[in-house]
């Protein structure tokens, strides 16, 4: 069963007086944006002759200044920033170093952004609400993995942008916001169950066990069925 919802006025409230704002989100496209500026300098941004190299950079440095709001804004600038620099400077070591890393570093939030919406398995309204949320996590894990095989970093970036989409159509078509992964969203404990421990090996073999009995620890529950 999902929590109570707010009245807009008052949630806005509520959060304004809740404490200090977060502090600003750090962009995994900083570090682009500071390797493209000293290969600028280092090939004379700004002189004569425009070459092919300089209007390269002066592209990059235009898209990585725009402002850019969250996630999927930052997905979105890096795929044409990826095409742009690796067209004028293929194998450029520092800023092929610097587009990995900040693409890897956007990967883990679109997979933060996953795991905050898998938190609210369980907590819906109905089968069909679980039903939706596991089919927009299962298109994620798609896009992901079609991401990880992708042959250039520019359709990397593109793919990981879709995954993204794709969570924030899920969460929206729910009516849910992605709770922090560090702070649960739920008060006590989920519903008890216990099953019967058939490994022959265990200490437990034969006994029914349970979550109950493993607190504090992280703990996978699972089904096998062998022919």
């Amino acid at each position: 069963m999902r929590p109570a919802r707010l009245p807009s006025v008052l949630a806005a409230v509520l959060l304004l007086a809740a404490g200090p704002a977060p502090a600003a989100r750090t962009s995994p496209l900083d570090a682009v944006r500071d390797a493209a500026a000293a290969k600028g300098e280092e090939i004379g941004l700004g002189t004569r002759p425009a070459t092919k190299e300089k209007r390269a950079i002066a592209r990059a440095l235009d898209a990585l200044d725009r402002p850019r709001d969250g996630l999927k804004d930052d997905l979105r600038a890096a795929g044409p920033v990826c095409r742009v620099l690796d067209g004028a400077f293929p194998g450029d070591p520092a800023l092929g170093l610097a587009l990995d890393a900040a693409i890897d570093l956007l990967r883990d939030e679109v997979l933060d952004g996953r795991a905050s919406l898998l938190a609210w398995t369980g907590r819906l309204d109905s089968d069909r609400d679980e039903d939706r949320l596991l089919r927009g996590a299962s298109q994620a894990d798609g896009l992901l993995s079609k991401a990880d095989g992708a042959a250039d970093r520019f359709h990397r970036a593109r793919t990981l942008l879709g995954a993204c989409r794709v969570l924030e159509r899920t969460r929206e078509a729910l009516d849910i916001q992605p709770p922090r992964i560090d702070d649960p969203p739920f008060a006590g404990l989920a519903p008890d169950f216990s099953l019967e421990d058939v490994n022959p090996a265990s200490a437990t073999a034969a006994q029914p066990v349970s979550p109950r009995d493993y607190p504090g620890t992280v703990t996978a529950w699972y089904f096998v069925r062998t022919t």
